[in-house]
């Protein structure tokens, strides 16, 4: 009986007051409710699975590897795509030519014949064949790069010696403008990509030692040391429904004494780049090139953006020809110097000094 009192006392000394007895339930509550959150939870493995079943956002920008190549006495732009749905191929990166051109072996099962015919020029050789209608994927790109179906070149016989050299079965053009002598016109693949990735890209990067570099699609980014150079809008329009440009933007030249502001491809396809003898009739010269050690300087109306002696390197980058067109062409040398941002919303080439290039030097 004692024993029974003192429980009962003692009971009745811990019995909580109204207040505490409301905290004291709340407590209880949330511990119960904490153990069947933890317990209806989903893992991190569920989780993981239903975020991975979503398609990715995308982003301002995404990006593509680039791989240098050697080619003869140059170097050359690599990336890898898929087209119709094939397996992964290389394909050579061109900012001096419009539309994709591949070998008809390259291609997979998804896609569609036009009808159409098409022969395709470049500065040198021509490439003939059939147009079909065919996704393209950037397989190595950081998110999902792919356009719907769209007009590509499917050509037929051999691969060119430089993609013969280079272990590609492509030319990838991916100026602003269309491929001028093709007809149907052909547009960069990367306009056919949905926004914002079709609104512009950039090549940074770019080393002449081989060492890699990329290709980003979306906004163009400028600092205080970028040039913008404009861009000339053409008569037609992208399939985001902005208006269309030209692939030449105007570039002041020195070689030796003469001096010409002019149209300028800034070319990643052309090995040497070319020189016009139409506007500079004084340019030192040896037989069709200039004249081995003679200075020459690439840049906009107030800043130097590129400048080497012709041939000083001809090991990897000969000196530049000469034509007798009224357009120069800085070849790839001009994006071992800078990054070069091709701004297709706000027409205009952002061109950035690279700091790990030594004063411009390419």
């Amino acid at each position: 009986m004692d024993r029974q009192r003192r429980d009962a006392d003692a009971a009745h000394r811990w019995k909580p007051r109204p207040a505490h007895r409301r905290g004291f339930l709340l407590m209880v509550a949330c511990c119960v409710f904490g153990v069947l959150v933890t317990a209806c939870a989903p893992s991190d493995s569920d989780q993981a699975s239903k975020a991975s079943d979503q398609p990715a956002q995308p982003g301002a920008s995404a990006s593509v590897p680039i791989k240098l190549a050697r080619a003869g006495t140059g170097r050359k732009m690599v990336v890898t795509i898929a087209v119709g749905d094939g397996e992964p191929v290389k394909v050579l990166l061109d900012t001096g030519s419009s539309g994709l051109v591949l070998k008809d072996s390259a291609f997979g099962k998804d896609q569609r014949p036009t009808g159409e015919k098409t022969k395709v020029t470049y500065g040198g050789f021509s490439l003939a064949g059939d147009i079909v209608k065919a996704p393209v994927r950037f397989t190595s790109a950081t998110s999902d790069l792919a356009t719907e179906p769209m007009k590509v070149a499917s050509f037929h016989g051999d691969p060119t010696k430089t993609m013969a050299s280079t272990g590609t079965v492509g030319i990838l053009g991916i100026a602003a403008g269309t491929a001028a002598s093709t007809t149907p016109k052909l547009l960069s693949p990367l306009v056919h990509l949905p926004e914002p990735y079709s609104t512009g890209f950039t090549i940074r990067g770019i080393r002449e030692d081989l060492s890699s570099g990329k290709l980003s699609v979306g906004k163009v980014q400028e600092t205080s040391d970028s040039v913008a150079v404009p861009m000339l809008k053409a008569g037609f329009t992208y399939p985001n429904g902005s208006p269309g440009y030209k692939k030449l933007i105007r570039l002041c030249w020195t070689v030796g004494d003469a001096k010409s502001c002019a149209k300028t491809s800034p070319d990643t396809g052309g090995t040497s780049g070319t020189v016009s003898s139409t506007l500079m009739p004084n340019a030192p010269r040896t037989g069709t090139s200039i004249a081995k050690g003679t200075p020459i300087t690439i840049g906009s109306d107030s800043k130097v953006l590129c400048r080497f002696e012709a041939g000083a390197n001809r090991s990897t980058q000969p000196a530049p020809r000469l034509n007798d067109h009224p357009n120069m062409n800085t070849g790839i040398r001009f994006f071992f110097a800078n990054t070069v941002g091709f701004d297709l919303k706000r027409g205009q080439v952002v061109i950035t000094p690279d700091a790990a290039a030594s004063r411009s030097h390419c």
